[in-house]
């Protein structure tokens, strides 16, 4: 079995089994150079597109996963961006801190956890570029949402 973060792939008595990937190309360069004897099946669990929508099953969950991910990201600057001083802080901490379950919660930590580093390691002027550049990131075209392919 490999797995990475954005990659994944199983070896069975059929062959080997890609289930995702974001640097494909230089993956399967290195398993040819290495296994070129054998053949690669490459099984695609959900593919997602530019426009946001999805094909096939999605047994990962990916298309709950990124609205998630997108619904944390785009409540997080909306709670912040009236904050400022102390009160900014202390609601980073808190997110930062917070041991909530869940991808949305997940999300909502790691981001507060990046933007309080940003926080502390600059001024709150910075802080705020990096917040209007969150505020600002428009997913799948404006949709910002991940939906079924009709």
């Amino acid at each position: 079995m490999i797995h990475t973060p954005a990659f994944s792939a199983d070896t069975s008595s059929s062959g080997v089994h890609l289930t995702s990937s974001v640097a494909l190309d230089e993956i399967l360069s290195d398993y040819a150079a290495t296994q070129a004897q054998e053949s690669v099946t490459m099984l695609l669990d959900s593919v997602i597109f530019e426009d946001g929508t999805i094909i096939g099953p999605d047994s990962k969950g990916r298309q709950q996963e990124l609205n998630d991910r997108i619904r944390a990201d785009c409540d997080l600057v909306g709670e912040l961006a009236l904050l400022s001083g102390d009160d900014l802080k202390q609601r980073l901490i808190y997110h930062a801190g917070s041991q909530r379950k869940g991808r949305y919660h997940e999300r909502m930590t790691e981001a507060s956890a990046i933007l309080l580093d940003v926080l502390n390691n600059t001024d709150e002027s910075r802080f705020r570029a990096e917040l209007d550049a969150v505020r600002l990131e428009q997913w799948f075209g404006g949709s910002n949402q991940v939906r079924r392919r009709r």
